[in-house]
C-alpha cells in the first residue's frame, strides 16, 4: 500500500496486479508480479526502495516463516541495480538466522 502511495509509477502497476492475482498463486509468482516485474522495469531505474518486514518470527507458524524467508532469498537478486533492498526484523530464532547467514 505504501509503495503505491509514494511511487506514482508503481501505483497503476499495483492496481493491475491486484486485479490479476489469484489466491492460489505461488509466493514466487506473487513476488514476481509485485516486485521483480515492476522494479525490473525501466520506470524503476534510479529508484532506491527499502521493503521493511517487521517481526518475521511472529508469523503464525514456522512453516510460514520459512516460506517467507525462502522467497526473499530466492528472489531478491532478481531486481537489478539494488533498486529494492529488504530490511527484516526478528528475534534471533535459529532457523531464521541460519537462512540469512551470509546476507547483510
Amino acid at each position: 500500500y505504501q509503495l503505491a502511495q509514494k511511487l506514482t509509477w508503481y501505483r497503476a502497476k499495483a492496481c493491475e496486479i491486484a486485479a490479476e492475482i489469484k489466491s492460489d498463486d505461488s509466493a514466487d509468482l506473487t513476488w514476481d508480479m509485485f516486485f521483480s516485474g515492476p522494479f525490473g522495469a525501466e520506470e524503476a531505474k534510479g529508484q532506491k526502495v527499502v521493503l521493511l518486514i517487521d517481526a518475521l518470527d511472529e508469523t503464525v507458524d514456522r512453516e510460514e516463516s520459512s516460506s517467507i524467508v525462502n522467497v526473499l532469498i530466492r528472489n531478491l537478486k532478481t531486481i537489478p541495480d539494488g533498486r529494492l533492498s529488504i530490511a527484516v526484523s526478528s528475534r534471533p530464532e535459529v532457523d531464521i538466522l541460519k537462512a540469512f547467514n551470509g546476507y547483510e
